[in-house]
């Protein structure tokens, strides 16, 4: 079996010596493209195992932690398509859900072969993605009238690119939580075993939140991940990659989680184990992620599991 995760929050399954699905893949249609002289394809692959909403965002999904918070959200919602997955970019704009982190991101699946049980980490976060006319973009990247929005140049077409994670100006997702989930798949049938919110806003907040406070109110609302799940024949998954700052080791088969080890900032990279003089060690790089906001770190963070 040979295993795919995409940043639209699909599993796709094929047979590894032919390459034909293992389950089902659907040819859904999809929103069409705005923008004079383009044109899009009418139907997209949907896999049967979808872990991430493909709904357009509505003002119904719209969070904040205080009312200007979600307004702001709502306005920039009501001036941009929205129309679910696979929208194309647009010149007024175009929320796209899930983002380009995902979905599912770089940390890819595990596999627990023994129990046929895949685990898959995962975000729920909406992104903006708009096309500006040439000269409108090299003005803005110029001008720096854009901040806070990527530009790239997209050169030998008519438009440059602009997107930006769809944020709240208290720098929060302006869709509702959970904004990070792991689950597992039953991989003798493609259902879904379980799936639980991934990450506390311990490190998130725009207010420094005590560990006991950020659980009392705010649970586990999940988090964005960078960095993948390791699964042990034992029946361990072991995963760090979420944007606050801790280790976590869940059960396999339940997603029961079995403690959390504080750490000095993200660990946003996938663990890995090894064997020495029949001991177990279970590793993960604690090295940060600027691109998300954490310190940079220089640990190496290694366990020893008992036998």
């Amino acid at each position: 079996m040979v295993l795919i995760g995409t940043k639209t929050g699909m599993v796709f399954a094929f047979n590894r010596l032919n390459g034909a699905p293992i389950y089902p893949i659907f040819e859904k249609s999809v929103p069409q493209t705005d923008v004079a002289g383009e044109q899009s394809h009418p139907t997209q692959p949907f896999s049967s195992i979808t872990l991430s909403s493909h709904a357009a965002v509505t003002e119904a999904d719209m969070f904040g932690l205080v009312y200007f918070d979600k307004i702001g959200c709502n306005e920039t919602l009501q001036a941009s398509r929205s129309e679910g997955i696979f929208t194309p970019p647009s010149l007024r704009g175009t929320i796209q859900f899930p983002g380009w982190a995902g979905g599912i991101n770089w940390g890819g699946i595990a596999l627990d072969s023994e129990r046929q049980i895949a685990v898959v980490n995962f975000m729920n976060l909406a992104g903006i993605v708009k096309l500006l006319p040439r000269d409108a973009f090299n003005e803005a990247v110029e001008s720096g009238s854009m901040p806070g929005w990527q530009l790239t140049a997209m050169r030998g077409t008519p438009y440059g690119m602009a997107r930006k994670m769809f944020l709240s100006s208290l720098g929060l997702p302006c869709t509702k939580p959970p904004w990070g989930e792991i689950a597992a798949v039953n991989l003798a049938d493609g259902t879904t075993l379980w799936r639980r919110p991934l990450g506390t806003v311990e490190d998130l907040s725009p207010i420094p939140l005590p560990t006991a406070l950020a659980e009392t109110i705010m649970g586990d609302w999940g988090v964005p991940s960078h960095g993948g799940p390791m699964v042990t024949s034992s029946g361990l998954t072991f995963i760090g990659a979420t944007l606050d700052f801790y280790f976590r080791p869940l059960k396999t088969e339940t997603g029961e989680e079995l403690w959390r080890y504080r750490l000095e900032t993200s660990a946003n990279a996938t663990p890995m184990s090894y064997m020495v003089e029949d001991k177990q060690y279970v590793a993960i790089a604690v090295g940060g992620h600027s691109g998300a906001g954490t310190p940079r770190g220089d640990k190496l963070l290694v366990f020893a599991l008992a036998k």
